[in-house]
């Protein structure tokens, strides 16, 4: 790989990392033009259709129904390049949703992605989002907050396993 080679693929990845951010900004902002933006001509969100004016038609509907205010924060953002105009990713991100009345909510989701380039530019062709854990921003007993949390990959199995066992850093 040359040197050009290492700096496009850099460039890329950076690229395709600020979509997650501009994506959390614009959904904390529930603003639709930018939200749309981000999504691919041939992005198909279902009933509400396809590319940037479905993108825009789904998150218009979503915040209607949506009675609460997530401020979206990006954590850890994994992107494998696949070739120079397809790439996947997983964003981990943490939700804090604010809704009319006291209650909030601190909410795990993780973002499974698909990346296209078209045009020179980065878009996201699919957002697969899972919710992760959902408990109350600030429960009256800490301790009682914490769930059985849901087990997505087999890592965190052995880790547990480790834990009970007392190797965990051995």
């Amino acid at each position: 790989m040359t040197d050009h080679d290492r700096l496009n693929r850099l460039a890329d990845e950076l690229e395709i990392r600020d979509l997650a951010q501009r994506y959390a900004i614009a959904i904390t902002a529930r603003d639709l033009d930018a939200v749309a933006d981000l999504f691919c001509s041939d992005a198909d969100f279902g009933p509400a259709g396809t590319g940037r004016v479905g993108a825009s038609a789904f998150y218009a509907e979503y915040f209607a129904r949506n009675e609460r205010h997530a401020f979206l924060q990006v954590g850890t953002h994994q992107v494998d390049l696949i070739d120079e105009s397809t790439a996947s990713g997983v964003a981990l991100t943490r939700s804090w949703d604010v809704g009319p009345g006291p209650a909030r909510l601190d909410v795990l989701v993780v973002y499974f992605d698909t990346y296209r380039k078209r045009d020179g530019r980065w878009g996201f062709v699919q957002r697969r989002e899972t919710l992760h854990d959902a408990v109350p921003a600030a429960p009256a007993d800490p301790e009682a907050a914490v769930p059985a949390m849901t087990r997505p990959w087999e890592y965190w199995d052995r880790w547990a396993e480790r834990k009970r066992s007392e190797t965990l850093f051995r």
